[in-house]
C-alpha cells in the first residue's frame, strides 16, 4: 500500500469522523431543544414558591419577607401566631355564661367553645390565618377539605381577641363561613381545587362557593408569582441558561403598560369586584388570570366604587378620579407610589417624598405650613372609618380606619 493510498484512507476516515461528530452534535442540540420545549410546555403556568426566587434575588426576597403581602396568609404555627394565649387573657366571654378559649397544646393552637360550667362543647384547631396582623387576623380550621372561618379574631389596635367582624355573638350551632376561591385568589399565591362541592342551597354570596382544596398544593402569602406570574418554567430555563431566549416566561410589572400595570394590582385591590360579563366566579376563571393578561376578561373591576370599604375597598376607581392620576399623562400607576418589595405601610415620610417628586413647587393657600415634606398624606389621603364592628370582650365595639385612594386636592 503506497503512502498516497494510506493518506487517502486517513482523509476519508477523518472526513466521516467529522460528519459523524456533526450528526451527534445535531442530535444533542435537537434533543436539548426538545427537552427545553418540553420543559416550557410542562411547567408553563405552574407555581414554584418564593424560596426558588430567593436563589437569585436574595436581597429582594429578604426585604419582601417583612412586607404585609408576605404575612397576609399562612399555616398557623407558634412562631407566626398572633393573639394572647396567657391564662385569663385567652378567654372571650359569650352570652349565657359561655365562652371561647384559645390555647396551645402539642405545638398546635386550638379554640374551644365552653359551656357555662366550663365543659368543652366544641374544639377546633386553628390551621390557617388570613390577615397580616397590621389591622387584624382571621383564623380558619380545616375540615372536610374546606377552610372554615372561626368565630374569634385578633385585633391589632387593642392587641386582644374580638369576635370575627360581622359575626355578632355566635349561636351554639352556628355554621362557620367557608373560605371560597375569591378569598384564596387574593390572599394566596397558588391553590388547587379538586372538587366543586354541591352542598345545600344556602344563598352564598357571589364571591363565595363551596370548594375543596388540596392543602399540599397551596402556596400561602402574596409572593413573587402573584405579581410576576407563575415561575416554574422561568426557574427551570434559568438553570438551563435559556431564560433570555424564553424571556416571556416571567412578567416584569414595571414594563407593563399603564392599564396592565393597574390591572395587576386591581385583581385584588378592586374590592369585591364581580365577574366579567359571561364569566363565573369560580376557581378556573380566577386562576387563569396571570399578570399581563387583560383583567377585563375576568373581573368587572371598575364598577364598584367602594371608597370606604376597608380592606376590600376598590382602590382603583378613586385613584382614577384623582387629579394626580388624571394629569399624569398616562404615567401614574400603583408602582409610582408603592415599592412592593419593601415594608412601607404607615411610613408617611417615604410616601410624602414620592408626592414631592412630582409636586416640587407646592403652595398652600388656606394655611401656612412650615414643613410639608414629611406629611402630605394625612391631609390629602385622610383615614376613614371602616363600617365593620369588632365586638370586644366587654361587649363594646371597635372600628378600624383605612385610607381612601382618592387623593384629595
Amino acid at each position: 500500500m503506497t503512502s498516497r493510498v494510506i493518506f487517502r484512507i486517513i482523509i476519508f476516515f477523518l472526513f466521516f469522523t467529522f460528519i459523524f461528530l456533526l450528526f451527534k452534535l445535531y442530535q444533542e442540540k435537537e434533543g436539548q431543544k426538545k427537552f427545553i420545549t418540553e420543559t416550557v410546555v410542562s411547567l408553563k403556568g405552574e407555581y414554584i414558591g418564593p424560596e426558588s426566587c430567593a436563589k437569585c434575588h436574595q436581597k429582594i426576597y429578604d426585604s419582601y419577607l417583612e412586607t404585609n403581602h408576605a404575612k397576609t396568609s399562612g399555616f398557623v404555627s407558634l412562631k407566626n401566631f398572633l393573639g394572647p394565649l396567657e391564662e385569663g387573657e385567652n378567654i372571650f366571654p359569650l352570652l349565657k355564661g359561655q365562652s371561647l378559649k384559645v390555647l396551645e397544646k402539642d405545638q398546635k393552637v386550638y379554640v374551644q367553645r365552653l359551656t357555662k360550667d366550663g365543659q368543652i362543647q366544641r374544639e377546633n384547631s386553628m390551621d390557617l390565618f388570613i390577615g397580616s396582623g397590621k389591622i387584624g387576623r382571621n383564623y380558619y380550621t380545616f375540615k372536610d377539605d374546606q377552610f372554615h372561618r372561626l368565630q374569634i379574631h385578633y385585633l391589632h389596635t387593642i392587641s386582644d381577641w374580638t369576635l370575627s367582624p360581622n359575626f355578632g355573638y355566635p349561636a351554639e350551632n352556628e355554621q362557620f363561613q367557608i373560605l371560597g376561591p375569591r378569598c384564596l385568589s387574593c390572599h394566596m399565591t397558588s391553590y388547587r381545587e379538586f372538587h366543586r362541592g354541591t352542598g345545600p342551597n344556602i344563598d352564598l354570596p357571589y364571591w363565595q362557593t363551596l370548594s375543596n382544596w388540596r392543602v399540599k398544593d397551596i402556596i400561602t402569602s402574596v409572593s413573587c408569582e402573584s405579581c410576576h406570574g407563575p415561575g416554574a418554567a422561568h426557574v427551570a430555563l434559568h438553570e438551563l441558561d435559556q431564560d433570555k431566549v424564553f424571556s416571556d416566561m416571567i412578567v416584569h410589572p414595571g414594563k407593563l403598560s399603564q392599564e396592565k400595570s393597574l390591572q395587576n394590582c386591581a385583581f385584588c385591590h378592586s374590592g369585591l369586584a364581580e365577574p366579567a360579563k359571561g364569566k363565573k366566579y369560580g376557581t378556573s376563571n380566577l386562576k387563569s388570570f396571570i399578570p399581563g393578561r387583560d383583567l377585563k376578561n375576568y373581573l368587572d373591576y371598575e364598577t364598584k366604587d367602594m371608597e370606604q370599604g376597608g380592606p376590600h375597598a376598590n382602590n382603583l376607581v378613586p385613584l382614577k378620579k384623582s387629579a394626580c392620576f388624571q394629569k399624569s399623562e398616562g404615567k401614574m400607576n400603583c408602582l409610582t407610589c408603592h415599592n412592593v418589595h419593601e415594608h412601607e405601610r404607615g411610613d408617611i415620610v417615604a410616601f410624602s417624598k414620592r408626592c414631592l417628586s412630582c409636586h416640587q413647587n407646592v403652595t398652600h393657600k388656606e394655611k401656612e405650613l412650615k414643613d410639608i415634606s414629611s406629611n402630605c398624606i394625612d391631609c390629602h389621603m385622610p383615614k376613614q372609618d371602616w363600617d365593620n364592628d369588632f365586638i370586644t370582650k366587654d361587649g363594646t365595639t371597635k372600628r378600624v380606619q383605612f385610607r381612601s385612594h382618592l387623593i384629595k386636592r
